[in-house]
């Protein structure tokens, strides 16, 4: 049974859904623009720390301390109220969020919500996929690659058959994005210094390979850049097979969509990642599996919802007429999350139309206006949700409205 948890009507109520890059920069950006008396800003995250995801090939390899790459967020967002939790549904008619909490649901009100939900692991419906390969998306998934690696060359220092000798020290790796071509590039040098201590063991028997569908490595970094990195994965070692992935996988081979069989006992998959289920949930518009936003990152027709990040299908404007997404990737979840000026949300206007530059704009900055630009935070209407008054028109509900009272049904 939901519990639902009432909010002071004095204060604007935004509730940021999602801990990562887009979620903890726009937490952190409003409570810096916004007092407390201006706004009540909830953060729900399903993790109590924003992971770096980044630096998980750093952590992978030993390089870094898994704590380096993960930022707590109660102790980093002081000005908000973090709440330990997954969102489940959103119920834009009446302004509220399912939060569930362990073995309890909630009902959290909002006047503004934001969603930045992130993205999951993209698994496809491969035969032995689920059971025998290893995820690369969260620090305990990069431990465990780590331990897995190292346990394949003990077994294999004492396995007296070469075949399957070899098979211990093949490491397949799917997907040659940003996480798998920077993973297989450090993990072959790892398994370079590592063999020092194996003297039974050969370097000709360890064999790191890349696979990915695509024909180039990191597309999303362009021609130029992505043959540079081929460049180095291959003079490193690494076996890069493009236009080629998987097809099955059991405990001891994998097998290619060419027609070939690899031996070998560890299976990392890289291939992508999609868009938080919770979009799918929403009845908002989806575009490429991700909520369509305007350029200034609300949902047409919901003006107090905004979505950023990985689950949002952000119009890229410098490809001309905006017909490309921007990439789902850290950098671009931390420019939607900032505002776009070095200047006072009071200095803003509250008119969104104004605003077009997706690169650096921010909804935290149109929120803000709205919440403090004088003159248009007016009221609550009968269901006491916030207005902000343009003449007589109420722009929360479809009906005209006066300052003090608000006809329309429902909200």
């Amino acid at each position: 049974m939901s519990e639902h948890i009432p909010a002071s009507p004095a204060t604007l109520r935004v509730v940021i859904a999602g801990g990562g890059f887009g979620g903890f920069f726009a937490t952190r950006e409003l409570c810096r623009l916004l007092k407390p008396a201006e706004a009540n800003v909830t953060l729900v995250s399903d993790t109590d720390a924003m992971l770096y995801q980044p630096l998980l090939p750093d952590v992978a390899v030993g390089a870094l301390d898994p704590r380096r790459g993960a930022v707590p967020l109660r102790t980093t967002l002081r000005r908000a109220r973090i709440v330990r939790g997954r969102a489940l549904s959103v119920d834009g008619g009446r302004g509220s969020v399912e939060v569930a909490i362990q073995t309890r649901t909630i009902d959290m009100p909002y006047d503004l919500l934001l969603l930045a939900p992130g993205a999951v692991t993209r698994m496809r419906d491969i035969p032995g996929l689920a059971e025998h390969a290893v995820g690369f998306k969260t620090a305990a998934e990069a431990l465990y690659l780590r331990e897995l690696v190292l346990s394949q060359l003990e077994i294999a220092d004492s396995e007296p058959d070469p075949a399957r000798r070899r098979a211990r020290m093949t490491f397949v790796v799917v997907g040659a994005g940003y996480a798998g071509t920077e993973l297989a590039a450090q993990m072959v040098r790892l398994t370079d210094n590592l063999l020092s201590g194996f003297p039974v063991l050969s370097p000709a028997d360890v064999s790191w390979i890349l696979l990915d569908a695509a024909d180039v490595v990191m597309p999303e970094l362009g021609s130029e850049l992505g043959e540079a990195a081929l460049r180095l994965l291959r003079r490193r070692g690494v076996d890069v097979r493009l236009q080629t992935s998987i097809s099955a996988v059991d405990s001891a081979s994998v097998h290619l969509t060419d027609g070939t069989t690899i031996a070998c006992n560890t299976v990392i998959w890289c291939a992508g990642v999609t868009a938080n289920p919770l979009v799918t949930t929403l009845g908002l518009p989806l575009t490429r599996g991700r909520v369509a936003v305007t350029p200034t990152l609300d949902v047409a027709g919901h003006p107090d919802i905004f979505v950023i990040g990985d689950a949002a299908a952000v119009p890229d404007l410098t490809s001309g007429a905006g017909q490309r997404l921007c990439p789902p990737t850290a950098q671009h979840a931390m420019r939607q999350a900032k505002r776009q000026h070095a200047t006072s949300p009071r200095e803003y206007t509250a008119s969104r139309s104004a605003r077009t530059d997706t690169t650096t704009a921010g909804w935290s900055s149109t929120s803000a206006a709205r919440a403090q630009s004088p003159g248009h935070w007016v009221s609550r209407c009968a269901a006491g949700r916030p207005k902000w008054s343009r003449g007589a028109t109420c722009t929360r509900c479809p009906a005209s409205c006066g300052a003090s009272a608000c006809s329309a049904p429902g909200r």
